[in-house]
């Protein structure tokens, strides 16, 4: 996310139930690496907009995202 405006407004209520696993109103650090090892590579957190909108270009039109980084390169 660019802002934290972007965050939908129940993220933090529900990623805290769901780190919560004992209930007992903490986020121990066991909790919190399980938690992170679910959500820690989705890319609706992890990328920008602007990222994530170039992965669904290179998704529509069949186009290798290896490729279409390298390219980003040159220009």
């Amino acid at each position: 996310m660019d802002s934290l405006d972007e965050l939908p407004q129940n993220l933090l209520r529900h990623a805290f139930a769901v780190a919560d696993k004992d209930k007992n109103g903490s986020i121990s650090f066991p909790e919190f690496v399980t938690w992170f090892s679910t959500v820690g590579f989705n890319t609706n957190v992890t990328l920008s907009a602007k990222e994530r909108a170039f992965r669904e270009f290179c998704s529509e039109n069949e186009l290798s995202l290896v490729d279409m980084d390298r390219y980003k390169k040159y220009f």
